[in-house]
């Protein structure tokens, strides 16, 4: 999922009630999002957040991990190193700066399978 940031803050739960999860569409979850009178972006999927913004990913700890990647990683499932990842079950990012935010499970293939 890939977040283009812009400026003023709400809380977002990643997945909604579903949370961090496999068998979940990200893409669309994202792509349906309306912030500050803004259209739903086409896929990929990009949530126009704003500075300040929380992201929260909930799921059972140790069923998951959330990584920050780049696009290629993104596109590709490259996992960071695993001291890179966030594993408490209810992690909160604060979107610090302005642009594209991207974020994959870590935990064998869920990534190929759409956990991203």
């Amino acid at each position: 999922m890939s977040f283009p940031i812009i400026s003023s803050a709400t809380e977002f739960v990643v997945g909604d009630d579903s949370g961090w999860t496999l068998g979940f569409d990200y893409q669309d979850w994202a792509e349906g999002k309306n912030f500050q009178g803004r259209p739903p972006r086409p896929k990929p999927a990009s949530l126009p957040s704003l500075v300040g913004d929380k992201i929260v990913f909930k799921y059972l700890e140790g069923a998951h991990t959330v990584f920050k990647v780049n696009g290629t990683s993104f596109q590709n499932c490259i996992k960071p190193p695993a001291n890179e990842a966030l594993t408490s079950g209810n992690d909160t990012i604060v979107l610090a700066t302005p642009g594209n935010k991207r974020y994959i499970c870590g935990v064998g293939s869920h990534c190929n399978f759409g956990q991203k």
